[in-house]
């Protein structure tokens, strides 16, 4: 399966849609009305609409790269939420204890100093 990926001229269509767990409460205000692209989206907002895109997808892989930068504590605990009921495979990068211990994990390597171990 190809995963889309955003650019600055992808219109993201941010009205109501279907509730799920990364869309459910803390969707953008301003999002009724006219399309907006890509750019004109917050960086939270583009963070949620991206892992929103792949949820609809169906996506059965997630690698995600420090997926709390630019989010709210509101839209963090809704994606530790999704996570945790993710029953794909996940490869999560990140420097936030506090989701390490809120999504469940099969196994953690830590990276330190150029060393890599298995904790």
């Amino acid at each position: 399966m190809r995963v889309p990926y955003f650019t600055g001229e992808t219109p993201i269509p941010l009205r109501p849609q279907p509730q799920t767990p990364l869309t459910s409460t803390n969707a953008p205000t301003r999002t009724l009305g006219a399309p907006r692209t890509v750019d004109e989206l917050s960086p939270g907002e583009r963070t949620r609409a991206g892992l929103a895109l792949l949820q609809a997808c169906g996506t059965n892989v997630l690698v995600l790269d420090e997926p709390t930068n630019h989010l709210d504590l509101a839209a963090i605990e809704q994606l530790e939420q999704a996570l945790d009921t993710y029953d794909g495979a996940l490869l999560l990068v990140t420097h936030d204890r506090r989701m390490l211990q809120n999504v469940r994990l099969d196994r953690t390597w830590l990276v330190d100093d150029g060393r890599v171990s298995e904790t």
